[in-house]
């Protein structure tokens, strides 16, 4: 848990810590420090994401994972489940680049 308003979710440390460090370069301030991993499954997604919606100071939620480890098309997948059972509930912004393995 951190000093902002900005709940984050990425796909390693590495990304975490450039998410990080963009969100501030741009003038916001991360809520937490939310990693995702490269192989995480949808209880675990929803898991995180139901931690990072709960948090009272979180006003939007920013997943920014890279389709190298993580399979996109599942992140996606699991993304919308969620969504349907209004596991999120805050405005959420998407960004994702590279690979959609199977």
């Amino acid at each position: 848990s951190m000093q902002g308003n900005i709940g984050m979710v990425c796909n390693s440390a590495g990304l975490c810590m450039a998410t990080n460090d963009a969100i501030i370069e741009a003038g916001g301030l991360p809520a937490n420090f939310s990693d995702l991993g490269g192989s995480a499954i949808h209880e675990q997604i929803d898991a995180l994401l139901h931690l990072v919606n709960s948090d009272s100071n979180v006003k939007v939620i920013f997943i920014n994972c890279y389709g190298g480890i993580t399979n996109i098309k599942k992140v996606f997948a699991t993304l919308a489940m969620c969504l349907k059972t209004e596991t999120v509930t805050k405005p959420v912004v998407i960004r994702t680049l590279g690979l959609e393995s199977d």
